[in-house]
């Protein structure tokens, strides 16, 4: 008597690039809520860094700049409780060889690559800088890890399992 297909593949079966991307993704969730916990913490470094932007010889009342400052804590929350919910949720998926959840992080974490890009183009601390930049090369990383040839492999065999009547959970 055999033993009935597993719902998910055995942790060897996951190649280490699958498990690493997994991981680097989880990362990348991390550094979104630091970030946003460090919007928070520091929002008067931020609206300082803007009202700098914004000096061309005349000086404008804190107030008057603060108003019109980007809304640095609703976007940074927005983007931690969606773009960091759907990176986790691909992050758990991923390792069970689930395409959609390779797909859909591929898409937001090139997202968060380019929204990490961002930084250097608008007036920000340098803290929030070097957080860009390093959420941007942890999200390329994990893009390239998923589709690397071991990654490929695993994804088509998970794939084949599937549509041949063994269907993940």
């Amino acid at each position: 008597m055999t033993d009935p297909p597993r719902a998910t593949p055995p942790a060897a079966a996951v190649p280490p690039a699958v498990r690493t991307a997994s991981m680097l993704l989880w990362v990348l969730v991390a550094l979104m809520a630091v970030r946003t916990l460090l919007t928070i913490v520091l929002l008067d470094d931020l609206v300082d860094a803007y009202a700098e932007s914004l000096r061309g010889g005349a000086a404008l009342p804190r107030d008057v700049v603060a108003d019109g400052a980007p809304a640095y804590v609703p976007v940074a929350l927005f983007s931690l409780f969606v773009f960091g919910g759907l990176l986790g949720l691909c992050a758990a998926f991923v390792k069970r060889g689930a395409a959609w959840a390779r797909i859909v992080a591929t898409m937001f974490a090139s997202l968060a690559a380019l929204g990490g890009l961002l930084v250097l183009l608008q007036p920000s601390t340098v803290l929030f800088t070097l957080l860009g930049v390093l959420s941007a090369a942890v999200a390329v990383a994990a893009v390239v890890l998923l589709f690397s040839g071991p990654a490929k492999a695993f994804f088509r065999a998970q794939r084949r399992r599937t549509s041949s009547g063994h269907p993940m959970p």
